[in-house]
């Protein structure tokens, strides 16, 4: 027989994961198809001309694009390819790991109970994302936000051949082998906040407005858990910190996290990544303090 608190453990561990673990199957297919057989050159033609419309129209990019942050990287390649600047696809990478159909449907599968949780989740994505790109934008030669490297393919872009079923397969198992480890990660930092954790420490971290929001965003940032499966973590979480904190971790995670770093390191120079990561976690840490102390 196991002591009680390694059954509770592996009660809560297994609870997580069983119940995102349809979202990885689901979220890898749909990504893979969507990769595969949806052309970006529509998004050229119906990209509005204003500076502010433009932008606010990337972020629902990611809804016909259904990739997490494990795979919009890829895409957002394209799209540099494409002709898009900077600003737009800077824009489509903040957003885009949430605001995806799979994403949507486990947010609400998971919080239908608390909706204001699903509200505030896409709406601060949104507003962060588009007033991010919109401030970028105004810098005449983006162009130096890119590794040289990366610059140099974008200018000696040559298309690729006709993708197979064969590109299809292993495009699915790689989402899922990044979306599987990254799931068991956070379902057992989670698990073991809640049983190895002083309860008057969690109780005290949990309850506190600011440390909780701290917390969930540091949590969010080491775990690096696929947005396709995060709500999941998030609810672990639910009853034991401020719904604020909650928030800042589905918002903050999905935007910046040490793996989207170190993937989108390859496309942004270090510089400019950093002054990207410190401004969104600002503006996450200050509209969920808001959200703490005036609305939830």
């Amino acid at each position: 027989m196991l002591p009680p608190q390694i059954q509770d453990f592996i009660t809560i561990f297994l609870g997580i994961f069983v119940e995102a673990l349809p979202f990885v199957i689901l979220g890898s297919v749909v990504a893979a198809l969507f990769t595969l057989f949806v052309n970006e050159r529509w998004l050229l033609k119906i990209m509005p001309k204003n500076r502010v419309f433009s932008h606010m129209l990337m972020p629902l990019v990611g809804v016909v694009f259904p990739v997490c942050e494990c795979g919009n990287v890829p895409v957002a390649k394209r799209l540099f390819y494409k002709g898009l600047k900077t600003s737009h696809v800077l824009t489509f990478l903040l957003a885009a790991p949430a605001f995806n159909p799979i994403v949507f449907l486990s947010t609400f599968t998971a919080f239908r109970a608390t909706p204001e949780v699903i509200f505030f989740r896409f709406i601060l994505t949104y507003l962060i994302a588009v007033i991010i790109g919109i401030l970028v934008s105004y810098k005449k030669d983006d162009s130096e936000f890119l590794t040289k490297s990366f610059a140099h393919d974008v200018a000696c872009y040559v298309p690729e051949k006709k993708t197979t079923w064969q590109r299809f397969l292993s495009l699915v198992l790689d989402d899922f082998g990044f979306m599987i480890s990254g799931l068991v990660i956070g379902a057992i930092i989670a698990s073991g906040l809640q049983n190895f954790t002083p309860v008057n420490l969690l109780r005290d971290l949990g309850n506190n407005p600011i440390l909780s929001i701290l917390v969930m965003m540091t949590i969010a940032f080491v775990i690096s858990i696929c947005s396709n499966v995060d709500a999941f973590v998030a609810l672990s979480y639910a009853s034991r910190f401020t719904t604020g904190s909650v928030v800042a971790f589905l918002v903050f995670g999905p935007m910046i996290d040490v793996k989207s770093l170190s993937m989108l390191s390859r496309v942004f120079s270090k510089k400019f990544l950093f002054s990207i990561a410190v401004i969104v976690f600002l503006l996450i840490f200050a509209s969920t303090l808001f959200l703490n102390f005036y609305i939830l």
